[in-house]
This record gives structure tokens, sequence and C-alpha cells, in this order.
């Protein structure tokens, strides 16, 4: 029979999250129990059960004591390269308690720690390898993992698609030539005798018992020793879901809620907060209670007006309005929800502000702690950004050649250009190297709608008396969301407008490469004739400011090559 197992799960035995935003709120990796780790896996259809836990065993064994004939133990090894200390991540199955010993006293040294896998005929999957974990992994790690290792996660449920598929089909591309190359140039022994034919994992990687069981491996087996020989044998398969940004935000949200409701709290506020968290990750209803709760809270704040608790009040009323009975569509509906909230709040900071008057602020400073803590409730997806491309550098087309294992980019690599003047097209000429993208805020005249992306405006603001004379605000999380779906290359901006901004931030998230072209008109999106000297001057620091963050981009414009780079359209 074919047997379906998620091969990586994380439950309350992990330790503390790497990541920097949970990091923060001192939070664990999981709190998932690791009986509900089986019943949902059982729930929804995997054979057997198996948990990974960094660098510990002891959540997957007292599992198998429970159940003996549906559980393997596993664990996910910290393990580095000896010459750099670079770090990568493997899966270990079927271990008991010595053999997690020998393993965490040899995981400081991969070779040594692939010979004790070779020598117990142990059975394993090398996890994620295109994830960079730290700033070193590179080209000549992952060649050393091809003749390292013989199993790969080949569905990692909370990685992106082109991330998995660009190092399956780079590992399916191997050939005994390809290996071949490799050994004469690294002298490691290839783990066995045909190193060219790989098998492949699949596993959820879930850490907040939101997505166990989406990804799993497939394998003919009737027993766990069955299976667990059939992943030795290189006979298994990867099967089920990537994920998106807004799968590994909602990750992340459940986190911040599974460690806020560990702590101490009581009242009415708190028992909503509860309620409307079941109602977001498990589809429960939201009750009569916690709906007249809400009313509650809207009247106080009717009454005794706070920005803060508005804010709380307006996204508690959204998320109980949704309907998250579908699992399949609840991370879209909470993207939307916590989206909507916070460009809401970035229209009424803008309004609070009379620019007229030298930044005057007509509201109170509560307004602006009510933005501030709107972009705190969308920094998960700030994280999840980040996180998602931080292994951009290593997923740009991999194939092998006669060299070995090569990145080879789109035959010109992608250039977002952040503008907000139409001239800035003739200079695209001087990037020949580059596909260049022009982003803005407005239609750029002379340049084809496929070479161009508009941000859509949230919010306008009017500087000077000068009808005409607007300052577009984008949506922040939209804009950064459509713009990393591009898969760009390259940052340049030649703004330091709001579009500008939002240009400077995809770079650090994407962690791309910045470059800034500044022009003497670089504030042409203001007009100093219309404003008060202290203002201008103000605008002047930040836009120094900016552009010395950029590295600087020296060329000159040349429309004839600029028609041929980017296909412009005549005006």
């Amino acid at each position: 029979m074919i047997s379906q197992v998620d091969m990586h799960v994380h439950s309350t035995y992990s330790g503390l999250s790497p990541d920097w935003y949970l990091r923060m709120l001192q939070s664990h990796e999981s709190y998932t129990d690791i009986k509900q780790v089986f019943l949902r896996a059982i729930k929804r259809g995997k054979t057997f059960v198996t948990i990974t836990d960094h660098d510990q065993v002891e959540g997957s064994l007292r599992l198998k004591e429970i159940f003996p004939e549906r559980v393997f133990s596993g664990a996910e090894y910290n393990v580095y390269f000896p010459e750099d200390h670079c770090k990568v991540h493997i899966l270990v199955y079927g271990q008991d308690e010595k053999q997690h010993r020998d393993l965490m006293s040899v995981r400081e040294d991969i070779y040594q720690f692939r010979d004790y896998i070779r020598h117990h005929q142990m059975a394993y999957s090398v996890a994620h390898a295109l994830l960079a974990m730290d700033d070193k992994l590179n080209r000549t790690h992952l060649e050393k993992l091809i003749l390292l290792f013989d199993v790969f996660e080949g569905i990692n449920g909370s990685q992106l698609q082109v991330q998995n598929q660009a190092w399956v089909d780079t590992l399916r591309a191997l050939t005994p030539e390809s290996i071949d190359i490799l050994f004469r140039r690294y002298h490691i022994d290839p783990i066995s005798s045909d190193p060219w034919v790989k098998g492949f994992t699949g596993g959820s990687d879930d850490h907040a018992d939101l997505f166990i069981g989406r990804t799993y491996t497939e394998a003919r087996a009737d027993t766990v020793d069955g299976f667990l020989d059939a992943l030795r044998r290189k006979k298994t398969t990867a099967s089920g879901s990537h994920s998106t940004i807004k799968d590994l935000s909602m990750s992340v949200i459940k986190m911040a809620y599974e460690l806020g409701s560990r702590k101490s709290g009581h009242g009415f506020t708190v028992s909503l907060l509860r309620d409307t968290s079941a109602h977001v990750f498990e589809g429960y209803s939201i009750s009569l209670k916690s709906r007249a709760q809400l009313g509650l809270l809207k009247m106080v704040n009717r009454f005794q007006p706070n920005p803060l608790r508005n804010l709380a009040t307006r996204l508690l009323t959204s998320l109980a309005g949704e309907d998250f009975s579908d699992e399949g569509e609840r991370a879209g509906k909470l993207y939307n929800c916590l989206m909507q909230i916070s460009d809401e709040a970035l229209v009424n900071i803008i309004r609070s502000f009379n620019w007229l008057d030298c930044f005057k602020i007509d509201s109170s400073l509560e307004q602006i702690k009510s933005y501030l803590a709107s972009l705190a409730l969308c920094l998960p997806f700030y994280a999840s950004l980040g996180f998602m491309h931080a292994s951009h550098r290593l997923i740009k087309d991999f194939r092998l050649d006669e060299n070995g294992l090569t990145s080879t980019p789109r035959t010109q690599k992608r250039a977002l250009w952040f503008v907000d003047d139409d001239s800035m097209a003739d200079f695209a000429g001087g990037l020949v190297d580059l596909d260049v993208v022009f982003v803005s805020d407005r239609p750029i005249i002379g340049v084809l709608p496929q070479k161009q992306v508009l941000l859509e405006t949230l919010a306008q603001i009017r500087i000077g008396q000068e009808k005409n004379r607007l300052i577009h605000i984008p949506s922040i999380l939209k804009s950064l969301d459509l713009l990393a779906e591009l898969q760009p290359d390259e940052i340049i901006i030649s703004t330091s407008s709001p579009v500008g901004m939002i240009g400077f931030m995809l770079s650090r998230f994407l962690n791309l490469s910045c470059s800034g072209f500044f022009f003497d008109n670089s504030l042409s999106w203001v007009s100093q004739n219309e404003l008060s000297s202290r203002i201008f001057e103000l605008l002047e620091q930040y836009n120094n400011w900016f552009f010395d963050q950029l590295t600087w981009l020296e060329i000159t414009p040349n429309r004839e090559t600029a028609a041929n780079q980017m296909a412009l359209a005549e005006p």
C-alpha cells in the first residue's frame, strides 16, 4: 500500500525560535503538544507520524511509546561545515537515545555526521537545502551536499515553490559525469554507489499546528520499518503543498498568539481575543458572548475615544465578520484583514498632519501610536517576506554544466526602477545587462504597460496651495507583496518619495543590491515655492539621508538604446 508521512513537524520540545520577530517576543519554536501532532496528522490521512524537533528526540520517542505501531522517532539536527561553520539542517529518523547522543556529539563536523549515518545505515533527509540560515551558504556547500548525501527534502511546506523546485530540478539533472566532476573538485567520497540518483521527502515544517500533513512523503510500505527502508533505498517521493508568504505569516501570528495565551491574563478582553483566535485559526464560530463583548468595546470607544482601543476594536470586528471555516482560505483572509487595518491607520495618520503649518499635528500623539500599533500587526508579514527570500541569490535557475553546479541567471537580470519622473526612461538605455521594469504611482509616458508597475494609491497629501501638487501614498503591505512576486534581481531608485521608500524597504527585505540614481531634481515630488523654508529644509535633510543609504549609479540618457532594451512606446 502507499503510505503517507509528514516528515518535518515541530512540537513543544523544540527550543526558542530563531526567527527575529518571534525571538524578540521570546517565543518558542512551537507550542504544539505531541499528541496533538499525532491526532492532526491522522485526521488528515497520514499513515504514520514522526516529530522532528531541533536537536531533540525526546518528543518523538515519547509519542512512539504511546503509539508504537504508527510513530517513528525523528529530529532535525543543526550540522556544520567545519571549514567555515556554515549551518545546514539534516533530518534523521529511527534513532534511539544513544544514537541521538552520538549524532549530537559529531554535528559540528558534517563529514563525521555523514559517516556516522552511513555506517549505521540510518534514514535521513537534508532539509530545505537552499534555505540560507546565514550568509555563508554558497554554491560550494551545495556541491558538497550532493556528494555527502543522497536524500533531500523535495518539498518543504514552509518554502516557496521556486525554492523547492529549483533544487529538485538540479538534483534530477545529475549524471555520473557531473558527480565525477564534483568528486575531482572536492575529493569527497559519495555516500552511495549511484549518487546521481537522489531520493526525496516532503514535510510541512509546521510549527504552529496549522499545516500538519499538508506536505508529506509517499512510499510503498505497510509498516514503519518498511517505510524507513524505502527512505534508505531512495524509493520515496515528495507530495503536497508549497508555502506562500501569507501562509508563513499566519504561522508566525499563531505562534505569537500561542505565546500570549500562555501568559497571565483575565477579563472579557482576553476571553474575546481567545475566542477570535479560535475563530481565525480553527474556523470556530464567534460565540454570542464574544459578540456582546465586542459590542461593549465599541460602545466604550464611542463615549471614551481611544485610537489604540479603536484599532483593536476594528481589527476584532473585521476578523469576526470573516468566514474562516475553509482551511485553504484562512491565511489569505487574515492577510486581507490586517492589510485593511494597516492601510486605514496609515490614512488616519496622514490626515492628522497639516503640511501647510510645519507639520503641526492636529490630533493627539495617540493617533501616531495607533498607526505604529497597526505596523506591529504587520510585522509577521515583513518577517516572512525576508525569510522566504533569504535564499534569493541561490535559487536563480540552477543547472549543471561541464564545470559542475552553477547558477545561471536569466538572459537579463530583472531590475525594478522606482521613479516619479517620465524622463528616467531615457536613462534605461545605459543598463544593457538589465531587464528594467519601472515602478511608480502614475503611468510613465512612453513606456509600454508591460514594462511598468503602478502601485495602488492609498491616500494623497496636498502640499502647498497648488491643487495638482499631490504626494501619492501607496499601501506598504500590498506594494511589497506585489513587487516581491516579480522576483527582482536588483533595485534602482531615483526618487525619495514614498514610492522610492517602498523600493528601499523591498531591497532590505529581499536582501538585494540597491542603487541610487541621484539628480538635481530629486525633490521634484515637492514644490519649494509652496512650502515654508523650515519644511523644505527638513525634506532636504531626509532626501540627503535617503540617497546616502544607496549605492551610486552613474549612467547617461540614451533613448535609442533604451527603446531597444525597454520597448519604449512612442509618446
